[in-house]
């Protein structure tokens, strides 16, 4: 508790997962067991390495996943994540 939160919501096939960090760095394994059977387009935003500096700056990743994969996550210190993850 008061350390960092997770939350996955659902429209239709589509999913996204926000995660928010407190004032200490940390690194987050997220399952993906919750999605269904299938491929998916995993959109992954995550706060860039000088994110002291530049706040407002954003590092982009697109990859393919499955339910039995596990997105490593590398929270920043107040900072957090996003996914969109979409059915292919």
């Amino acid at each position: 508790m008061n350390e960092h939160v997770t939350v996955a919501r659902r429209s239709g096939s589509d999913w996204w997962v926000g995660s928010l960090n407190n004032g200490t760095e940390r690194d987050l394994k997220l399952e993906l067991d919750f999605l269904s059977e299938g491929d998916y387009q995993a959109t992954i935003y995550t706060d860039v390495e000088d994110v002291d500096r530049n706040p407002n700056n954003l590092d982009r990743q697109v990859r393919k996943v499955t339910r039995k994969d596990i997105i490593e996550l590398n929270l920043a210190k107040d900072g957090g994540a996003l996914l969109h993850i979409r059915r292919l």
